[in-house]
């Protein structure tokens, strides 16, 4: 038993079954959508089912996978990990709509955008952060929760954290609009997600900044987040240039501000971290 649980921590296994955990929970999604959404015509809707719903699949493949093999994992999903709790949930979410704003405003004082408010659709907004939230935290799950926490046992913090946050950002590869930039900015948020997993012991923490940070970004400012655009949201985009601090296409996370912002806040957590681990 002990060589079998070995073998599944090798350096290659856990990013392979990462990757097939990820494809089978997209398939699992997508099937799942196609039941769902047989009757829903407004394309609003059908976007934010299609692009974050279906990542109730990825949940259900990795929540599977875990339960039979990497049970201790499991634990920290839920309550094996003491900064899971809803004050770090609310840090982090905090977090995710902090940086997100100031790389909004620089884009926006740059001229690089011009919002105007749009409207609440108070039930798509409640939908629409429930959505979010299953997407981010999937990622998370799959990023954070299982390859992070695989590869730490048998390589250590640094690695983990540096092959968890690599893969993190090569799947993104396929979004419109990706760049050097943005692939830079992702691997640094994989980092960010990293240090508060390890550093508060809060894979909530994770959850709650990376689904923020995509609500923000999508849903309340109608930016593209990662190159997808939403249809509807608090407020409309009336114009957009590229330039070092924004990407019309990519949006926020293909400048250069959202990309110092995730160092300044990586910096930052890893200090308090150690702060609370000395005192």
């Amino acid at each position: 038993m002990e060589e079998k649980k070995k073998l599944r921590h090798f350096l290659l296994v856990p990013p392979v079954m990462t990757y097939v955990l990820m494809i089978v929970g997209a398939l699992i999604g997508y099937v799942l959508y196609i039941i769902c959404t047989r009757k829903v015509t407004d394309s609003a809707w059908l976007f934010i089912f299609e692009s974050y719903g279906v990542f109730i699949g990825i949940w259900i493949s990795t929540l599977i996978y875990l339960a039979i093999f990497e049970k201790d994992i499991l634990k920290n999903v839920f309550n094996g990990l003491k900064g899971n709790n809803f004050k770090m949930l609310m840090i982090g979410n905090a977090l995710g709509f902090a940086m997100n704003m100031i790389c909004a405003l620089v884009a926006m004082l740059h001229k690089d955008i011009a919002l105007s408010f749009s409207g609440f659709d108070i039930p798509y907004l409640l939908v629409a952060a429930i959505l979010v939230f299953i997407q981010s935290s999937a990622e998370e799950l799959l990023c954070r929760g299982y390859l992070y926490m695989a590869l730490k046992k048998r390589y250590g913090v640094i690695l983990a954290a540096l092959i968890n946050s690599v893969f993190f950002a090569v799947t993104h590869l396929s979004n419109d609009g990706i760049s050097w930039i943005a692939l830079a900015e992702i691997f640094i948020i994989g980092i960010c997600c990293t240090i508060a997993v390890e550093g508060h012991d809060s894979l909530w923490m994770a959850f709650a900044i990376h689904a923020s940070w995509n609500y923000t970004q999508n849903i309340i400012l109608g930016l593209p987040n990662s190159g997808l655009v939403s249809e509807k949201a608090i407020m409309h985009l009336d114009a957009a240039g590229s330039s070092i601090f924004y990407d019309k296409v990519f949006g926020l996370e293909g400048g250069i501000t959202s990309a110092i912002v995730c160092v300044i806040v990586s910096v930052v957590l890893y200090l308090l971290a150690k702060k609370k681990k000395e005192a």
